[in-house]
């Protein structure tokens, strides 16, 4: 199995809002697999909204640097019940310069065209929100090698390790968002799957995992080929 990765750094700061998160706008600690998606779709100049290549996609990150989470303010124009008027005043997480690392698998002809596009996207890319500007280094196709370990450096579906147990503290578990699936009346709603993210996950027993053979990663990944986690 080949796995194409991608480097991404921050030089401002970024958002990945959770969601059900309302008149607080709380941030993911990375951005999730539909984030990732939306920026591999703007380097290939795909139209909004077109989520076909997703599914021929298996998606995980890695922090390489978790930046710093900042608490800002902005002024909305949305109806205020308690001061009876028209603006409310919203906090926004954001992380100022975190780094981040993709990995993704499928067919060796689609990794190809996602790597050209990052190297000369169709459009400005950004990571997060649009004025969220994102620096793409180090891409390349790896070779990867199964193994069992304790140690992991990617996020992990919950559902892939459920008898296992997190020994290290600074990890977070959260639902983050997956796929897009077509509903009623072409209508998409979002797929959520529970993960543990951190900057090293370490368990107390072993779980199958992938190693990268040049960065020496340790991940999980979806292979799309077998419809297996690995």
């Amino acid at each position: 199995m080949k796995v194409l990765t991608a480097d991404l750094t921050i030089p401002g700061w970024c958002s990945f809002r959770i969601p059900h998160s309302i008149n607080t706008h709380l941030t993911y600690l990375a951005p999730p697999p539909t984030t990732i998606y939306g920026l591999i779709a703007n380097a290939l100049g795909m139209r909004q909204d077109d989520y076909s290549l997703l599914v021929k996609l298996g998606i995980n990150v890695r922090i390489l640097n978790q930046g710093e989470v900042v608490e800002t303010f902005s002024r909305w124009q949305k109806w205020n019940p308690g001061k009876d008027n028209m603006y409310t005043t919203l906090m926004k997480q954001k992380i100022i310069q975190p780094a981040y690392r993709i990995y993704l698998s499928s067919s060796e002809s689609i990794l190809e065209a996602i790597a050209e596009a990052l190297l000369n996207p169709a459009r400005l890319l950004y990571l997060g929100e649009s004025d969220d500007v994102v620096e793409i280094h180090g891409i390349q196709m790896q070779k990867t090698e199964p193994i069992f370990t304790r140690q992991m450096m990617s996020a992990v579906p919950v559902e892939d390790c459920q008898e296992n147990e997190v020994v290290n503290a600074d990890v977070s578990i959260c639902q983050w968002p997956v796929r897009f699936q077509e509903g009623q009346r072409s209508q998409y709603h979002i797929t959520y799957q529970l993960v543990y993210i951190g900057k090293e996950i370490i368990f107390a027993e072993p779980i199958p995992s992938l190693r990268l053979t040049h960065t020496n990663d340790v991940i999980v990944l979806r292979s799309v080929d077998h419809g297996e986690q690995s």
